[in-house]
C-alpha cells in the first residue's frame, strides 16, 4: 500500500512539473488567437488584453499582450506592447514595454523596459507584417471596426 501511495505521489509530482511549463500560458484557451505560424514559432494574441490608453481621433494607443511560442528554444515569450495608430494615414507603430520569458523547467523572467530607454523606439509596422495584423486585430477588438479601410 505504501509503495502504491509513494508511486502515485511521485507520478503526481512529475505531472505537476510538466504542467507548470505547459500551463504557464495555456494557448488552447479561447482567449488566445493564433495570428501566425511557421516552422519555428507560433504567434498568438490575447483577446482579453487590449486596453485603450489614448483616444484622440485620428490618433489612438492600445496596449496589448502578444505571445510567441518559440519551438526552437522551447520558450514562451509574452510581450506587452503599445500600438500607436494614425487612422487618417492608416499607419500602425509599436514599442515593447514588458517581456516575460517562460522556460521549460517552469521558471520565468520578466524584463520591464523603461519608457525612456533609447533602444526601445516606436517602430512603424509594414501593413502586411505580423505586428500590423496584431495591431489591426486589437483595434477591431476595442472599437468593433477594422483599422485598415481597404479590408
Amino acid at each position: 500500500m505504501r509503495k502504491r501511495i509513494s508511486t502515485m505521489i511521485s507520478l503526481l509530482f512529475i505531472l505537476l512539473l510538466s504542467y507548470t511549463y505547459a500551463g504557464a500560458i495555456d494557448l488552447t484557451q479561447d482567449k488566445y488567437v493564433k495570428v501566425y505560424e511557421d516552422m519555428t514559432k507560433a504567434v498568438y494574441l490575447n483577446k482579453e488584453s487590449p486596453v485603450v490608453t489614448r483616444y484622440s481621433p485620428p490618433y489612438y494607443i492600445i496596449q496589448g499582450e502578444c505571445i510567441i511560442d518559440d519551438f526552437s528554444s522551447n520558450r514562451i515569450y509574452t510581450h506587452i506592447s503599445n500600438y500607436f495608430y494614425n487612422y487618417d494615414q492608416q499607419e500602425i507603430a509599436t514599442n515593447n514595454t514588458f517581456t516575460t520569458i517562460y522556460y521549460k523547467d517552469g521558471s520565468s523572467e520578466t524584463f520591464p523596459v523603461p519608457p525612456d530607454y533609447p533602444l526601445n523606439p516606436v517602430i512603424p509596422l509594414p501593413k502586411d507584417s505580423v505586428g500590423s495584423i496584431i495591431g489591426h486585430m486589437y483595434f477591431y477588438l476595442c472599437y468593433d471596426i477594422p483599422f485598415y479601410k481597404d479590408l
